[in-house]
């Protein structure tokens, strides 16, 4: 059941009535606050859950009816992402990268050795900036652009994915990711990689939480990520999880020009 969906629909409207009469009525003064607090909430909490499917749909999970996961990569390419690069070879391996436009220029050889070599790349706005979810859907669109058209030029893909910023959905992201025609992407596993330190407890937490279907966030920042990800591979040759590309494991076409 999607809680977040039926909060905002359900409960978010009766809050809403519930408040008016307070309000009309001259109700306890408590209950009048903390009926707004909670109709504000609401959205807010909406809009930070990347599953809720309240203003984005979005895929988080595949099919648990086989022993296949997906890896994901956020905020490629870096200087250190040949390296993950090697390490993904070395263990036959292919996975998901979605790329920040401004990473891309002086990167673009990185970028295309991803696609030659069989991993999946995906549009992740070309700032990545703390302030991008509080722009209008126009300037969305433009970030979006920059960044497919920097990844077409490295590699001849339009991409067809996209992962919002932090996982935030809003209206005018809804807006302008409808008007690029992308499939937004979430996550089900969150290792957490860029808050956690201590590298075996990012694996940890990754490990036991994983399951068939499961999509996995990394990021290549963490200074043991190189560690994390051969212990990961490790782990799941020998749970016998076949790792996949996103597209693969959702059924959905990777690009829009293939």
């Amino acid at each position: 059941m999607n809680y977040s969906r039926l909060i905002i629909f359900v409960f978010a409207p009766i809050l809403l009535i519930i408040f008016i009469i307070s309000y009309f009525y001259f109700l306890c003064p408590v209950f009048l606050w903390l009926s707004a607090f909670l109709i504000i909430s609401v959205p807010a909490f909406s809009s930070f859950d990347i599953a809720s499917g309240v203003y984005l749909k979005t895929l988080c999970q595949g099919p648990a009816d086989n022993r296949r996961i997906a890896i994901t990569f956020d905020d490629s390419p870096k200087g250190i992402t040949p390296r993950i690069l090697d390490i993904l070879k070395e263990f036959d391996i292919q996975v998901t990268f979605f790329c920040i436009g401004k990473n891309i220029t002086g990167r673009e050889a990185t970028l295309k050795r991803m696609v030659d070599e069989g991993h999946i790349v995906g549009n992740h706005t070309y700032s990545h900036s703390n302030t991008f979810d509080f722009q209008n859907s126009g300037r969305m669109i433009e970030e979006l652009k920059s960044t497919e058209d920097l990844i077409w030029q490295a590699t001849g893909k339009r991409v067809h994915l996209f992962r919002p910023p932090f996982g935030v959905t809003n209206p005018p992201l809804k807006k302008a990711v409808k008007q690029m025609g992308y499939q937004t992407i979430g996550w089900s596993i969150r290792s957490l990689d860029t808050v956690i330190r201590d590298k075996q407890k990012i694996l940890k937490r990754i490990t036991r939480k994983l399951k068939p279907g499961k999509v996995v966030l990394l990021h290549e920042i963490h200074p043991d990520i190189e560690w994390i990800l051969r212990e990961l591979l490790t782990f799941a040759r020998n749970q016998n999880y076949k790792i996949v590309t996103i597209d693969q494991l959702l059924a959905i076409n990777a690009y829009s020009n293939d």
